[in-house]
């Protein structure tokens, strides 16, 4: 017995070696067991508990980088498989679709499957980004093992850009600084609906340890697949008026407006 993994965009899950009756269809990515030689360029094969058949160019030894880009409506999601198949889910848009596409690829309505994200991203907390990983986080059969918020915005929390602690005033240019690595230095903030349902679901799911923010100083992120480093690009950091702040996130105030202004 062997692993293969699919190779093709999608391929049958035939019921025999010679006939076209097909159970379902496999997609690329799908892992199976083969159970013995070919038969008429079809493999035997067990998929998720079930056997059958799957022509044998359809499948190979090693795996690929898999990426799925989830169709969450407003905002974005991410759904990254490396070869070594560490998994990582950036962002969740603002419904359930994130935890819908997991279900279906790993057949969660079956009480024996289940996954492990060994890396949750968070890139900003505006709602169309935070509120769909709230149920993949809470699922019973999802585990997620690492999160990573990567910057603070005035969504996550309610007024920061006017709170004195979020802010550095430098030449008229008013400076983004809040950010975190652990949720309890915001316990004391005015947090978001949005936010307080997603630092409960992560202080359910994670130790304080396997939570903390990046930025473009961060080194290379391992997750234990030797063909894949995580380099961490953005936000960027730059030192005003002795503190570090956000990079292109600054206010210059004209009047009673305020218009973006960014910096280098």
């Amino acid at each position: 017995m062997a692993t293969k993994l699919v190779t093709t965009k999608t391929t049958p899950l035939y019921e025999n070696a010679t006939s076209q009756a097909r159970s379902m269809i496999l997609i690329f990515g799908d892992e199976v067991t083969t159970n013995g030689g070919a038969t008429n360029g079809r493999l035997p094969v067990k998929f998720r508990g079930r056997d059958g058949f799957i022509t044998k160019t359809s499948l190979a030894d090693t795996a690929a980088l898999e990426l799925y880009f989830i169709d969450v409506g407003q905002g974005d999601s991410t759904f990254v498989i490396t070869p070594s198949r560490k998994k990582i889910l950036i962002d969740g848009g603002a419904n359930d679709r994130a935890l819908r596409f997991l279900a279906w690829r790993y057949r969660l309505d079956q009480p024996a499957n289940s996954v492990a994200i060994d890396l949750l991203v968070l890139t900003h907390a505006d709602a169309d980004h935070i509120k769909g990983p709230h149920p993949v986080i809470q699922h019973p059969r999802i585990n997620v093992k690492a999160g990573y918020p990567q910057r603070d915005r005035h969504l996550q929390v309610r007024g920061l850009r006017h709170r004195a602690g979020g802010q550095v005033v430098s030449n008229g240019v008013t400076y983004l600084k809040t950010r975190h690595s652990q949720l309890s230095q915001l316990a004391s903030s005015n947090l978001s609906a949005d936010f307080t349902a997603w630092a409960a679901a992560i202080n359910a799911e994670l130790t304080p340890s396997k939570y903390e923010a990046v930025n473009w100083g961060t080194p290379p992120i391992s997750l234990g697949d030797p063909d894949v480093n995580i380099e961490v690009l953005g936000p960027r950091l730059e030192p005003v008026g002795g503190q570090l702040v956000y990079r292109g996130l600054a206010m210059r105030r004209t009047r009673s407006t305020a218009t973006p202004s960014y910096s280098g």
